[in-house]
């Protein structure tokens, strides 16, 4: 009786582990479809997307806190931390506005991953922006010549872009709301030195489609890349003077989800396409981004 007992839990348990996944892949997915709906309201409000990220009157882009996520707190329900903003202090400098990146947004955590550790006690998320298809500096990468995403960062502020902190708009999107990436998960870091998630971390807000979700290529991050861990994806820091380059990813199996301008979340397969992952990161590169959703 026993034995047969054991036999059924063990039957049973991937079934279990299957549903919780399943479950917790749903709620992932609600978490963006609510970000695309702020992102949508704070559009209406401005007719204009928020800046990625930028300087401040205090701080340069990495430190100033001056970044996408700040900008939409009122749309998610956080106006009274946007409103205890202080202008002339940075997110991390020990003072007030650090008490508000301390507190944890459910909303921009994927139930899926699990961050081990915060930085100065503040979390890592799981969501971040789109740059476009190559890197953070908008530079050509690798032969591939970059065209933009709907976001923009500080230090390459473009005529879309005004010191209030806001960048393109959707009809400037001409490949298509439905047919553009806003936004993608990311890991979060697995130590206190691993900063990828830390989105109040201004290199660290976004993300590009060079390389295709969850794909085994390094990380570039702007700093703070922990030594070779076996429960991380690889990376090395380049600093805040080279190409900064973070790739989507999650802990789903076999994908990760994306974002799109028209406010809908598809999932893409890690096995997707560059050419077309690529393609759905630009707004107006008139790319025939194909087939790309399961």
């Amino acid at each position: 009786m026993i034995a047969i007992i054991a036999v059924l839990i063990a039957l049973l348990l991937p079934a279990v582990q299957q549903a919780r996944e399943a479950a917790r892949r749903s709620a992932c997915k609600n978490n963006l479809k609510q970000l695309g709906l702020a992102m949508h309201n704070y559009h209406d409000v401005t007719n204009r997307l928020p800046i990625a990220n930028m300087a401040s009157a205090k701080g340069g882009f990495d430190v100033s806190g001056y970044v996408w996520q700040r900008a939409i707190l009122p749309y998610i329900e956080q106006s009274a931390s946007y409103n205890q903003w202080n202008e002339n202090s940075n997110y991390n400098d020990g003072g007030s506005n650090q008490e508000i990146c301390k507190k944890v947004i459910p909303l921009m955590r994927c139930p899926s991953d699990k961050g081990v550790a915060y930085y100065n006690s503040i979390p890592q998320y799981n969501y971040s922006v789109n740059l476009g298809n190559t890197t953070n500096q908008r530079h050509e990468w690798l032969t591939i010549p970059h065209s933009p995403g709907p976001f923009t960062v500080g230090d390459q502020v473009s005529p879309l872009t005004t010191r209030e902190g806001v960048c393109s708009r959707f009809s400037d999107i001409t490949d298509g709301l439905s047919n553009t990436m806003l936004m993608g998960e990311n890991r979060q870091g697995v130590n206190n030195q691993d900063l990828r998630g830390l989105t109040w971390w201004g290199p660290a807000c976004c993300i590009t489609a060079f390389y295709t979700p969850n794909n085994p290529a390094t990380d570039r991050t702007g700093g703070f890349c922990p030594s070779p861990n076996p429960n991380a994806p690889a990376c090395t820091n380049v600093g805040n003077s080279s190409d900064v380059l973070l790739t989507v990813r999650s802990q789903h199996t076999g994908g990760a989800h994306v974002l799109l301008c028209d406010g809908s979340v598809k999932f893409v397969s890690n096995n997707v396409d560059a050419n077309s992952w690529r393609a759905l990161s630009t707004i107006h590169g008139a790319e025939v981004a194909g087939s790309l959703f399961d």
